[in-house]
């Protein structure tokens, strides 16, 4: 097939440089949140839930949600 041609079988989408332009701003977008403390309610409740799970997984003999 011909390069147009494969992109027709292949289906819509987006050319491979605009898909790196666009992972590239959301990149630059996101990154600052990433950089950012965690607010302390969030870590008490993931600690929290971190508990929870530990004496669960020690309630059933450690045999995990199978």
């Amino acid at each position: 097939m011909s390069g147009d041609k494969a992109k027709e079988a292949a289906g819509p989408g987006l050319d491979s440089q605009l898909q790196a332009q666009i992972g590239r701003k959301l990149k630059g977008m996101y990154d600052s949140y990433l950089n950012e403390p965690m607010p302390d309610h969030l870590v008490s409740l993931l600690e929290k839930l971190d508990a929870k799970s530990r004496s669960v997984s020690a309630d059933d003999g450690g045999k995990g949600n199978e």
